[in-house]
């Protein structure tokens, strides 16, 4: 009887888990959409690129650029290639 109760008690604090992160997740992709409205309305950049970012991308530096880019903004690895990539892009155009 008690391992059963249990066993009901460790469920239903799972589903609760669960349908809080579902909740959490849903509340960020809200918060993101918001966000790019806000940035698209005032004609900003989704990241800024700082002036360091700038010279080591110019100085072929595209190593120390990935990394400085995933220090400031909390980049994956890919993420930080496709970042500094975008703007070796933006720079020949």
């Amino acid at each position: 009887m008690n391992f059963n109760f249990i066993e009901m008690l460790i469920l239903v604090i799972v589903l609760f888990m669960f349908s809080s992160n579902l909740k959490l997740e849903s509340q960020v992709k809200n918060l993101k959409t918001s966000l790019n409205q806000i940035l698209k309305h005032m004609d900003l950049p989704d990241f800024p690129v700082p002036e360091e970012i700038k010279t080591l991308v110019a100085n072929n530096e595209d190593i120390k650029a990935i990394k400085k880019a995933r220090e400031l903004y909390g980049f994956s690895l890919v993420e930080g290639k496709e970042y500094i990539e975008a703007l070796k892009e933006e720079g020949k155009s």
